[in-house]
């Protein structure tokens, strides 16, 4: 395997699974110190905590702020919202709701488990896997 083969499946593995970075650089071939240094260069700490966010964890957030602001509104202000609450309600209503018809998140759900599954049991797919699942997220993010 190339080098730049190593880094896309190491990359992969990183991001996607939730192998240490002792299994990864194992996995992959190359040492730990060339891997955290691939991880510290390329800034993939934050690439995987961008993609830890999921659907129903913003709906579950969204829904936690609506209910703070009710009870706000009911405590504070006896039932009647200021307009900066009653604004700030309409927003979170319109995030629910985007974020409750969206079902490009159930895509990418699924597929991040599946990649879960594809790293223990046949890491050299992976990258296959990967490229073809996110060429799939961009297909369907155009039709919307």
């Amino acid at each position: 395997m190339k080098n730049a083969e190593k880094k896309t499946l190491a990359k992969t593995l990183f991001v996607k699974s939730s192998m240490n970075r002792k299994e990864i650089a194992t996995q992959v071939g190359v040492t730990e110190k060339t891997l955290r240094n691939w991880i510290d260069g390329d800034n993939w700490e934050e690439l995987k905590n961008s993609q830890t966010i999921t659907r129903s964890q913003l709906l579950q957030d969204a829904y936690n702020q609506l209910r703070a602001i009710n009870q706000k509104i009911e405590i504070d202000f006896k039932g009647i919202p200021t307009k900066e609450l009653s604004d700030a309600k309409g927003v979170i209503r319109k995030e629910i709701e985007h974020f409750s018809h969206q079902p490009i998140y159930k895509y990418v759900e699924v597929f991040e488990e599946f990649i879960e599954y594809t790293s223990k049991i046949s890491p050299s797919d992976l990258n296959k896997f990967s490229e073809l699942s996110q060429g799939f997220i961009a297909h369907i993010s155009k039709r919307k």
